[in-house]
């Protein structure tokens, strides 16, 4: 199994919420805490970062990994600090361009 495929399995088999305090942007989570192997959790995270696409969303640019539909992106600047990856189906929201000051 290559790296992008370990990335996929994790990413599916992983138990999601709904962020239900966010109503506004509906978007799911899960909780590194909460998988059976933290480090598996932090691998997720790190290849999130590696094969995503730099996109912009909010307040700052993030990797975003596409896969079934759904947009990924952890909730660190740093996946060895991360404790939240979320996911929102891809179609609720476009990108803009990234601004100058973060180029």
């Amino acid at each position: 199994m290559d790296k992008i495929e370990k990335l996929i399995l994790n990413l599916r088999s992983a138990e999601y919420k709904f962020a239900k305090t966010m109503p506004n942007m509906p978007h799911y989570y899960t909780v590194g805490d909460k998988w059976r192997d933290r480090k598996e959790f932090i691998w997720t995270c790190h290849a999130v970062n590696e094969f995503g696409v730099l996109e912009f969303y909010m307040k700052k640019p993030r990797k975003y990994f596409y896969i079934d539909g759904w947009r990924y992106w952890i909730m660190s600047d740093n996946p060895d600090d991360c404790k939240i990856l979320n996911r929102e189906r891809e179609t609720i929201r476009s990108p803009r361009p990234i601004p100058e000051e973060f180029l």
